[in-house]
């Protein structure tokens, strides 16, 4: 995976990034935990496969000239909390 942050925004790099992501397969496992009582290790587990994937591209979002203050902020606190929940930091 790479850190967008260190190279130029570009939609093959984010691309790249989202090869490895099988969307039908977390999308599965979304519809499970909607189903019964889950353990919180089993959502954090869900959440954080879908995170990594993401990842790249919502640390690159705040590296996009004209996206408001307030949203690159927000964006990179929900990237230091998810980072923080799926031991990326």
């Amino acid at each position: 995976m790479n850190d967008i942050a260190d190279e130029k925004l570009n939609f093959e790099e984010f691309e790249k990034d989202l090869d490895g992501l099988d969307l039908e397969a977390i999308q599965k496992d979304l519809n499970d935990l909607k189903k019964e009582e889950i353990p919180f290790e089993k959502i954090r587990d869900t959440i954080c496969k879908i995170y990594r994937g993401v990842r790249p591209i919502l640390k690159g979002i705040p590296k996009i000239p004209f996206i408001p203050k307030k949203i690159k902020a927000a964006i990179t606190t929900l990237c230091e909390a998810l980072d923080l929940l799926c031991g990326l930091n």
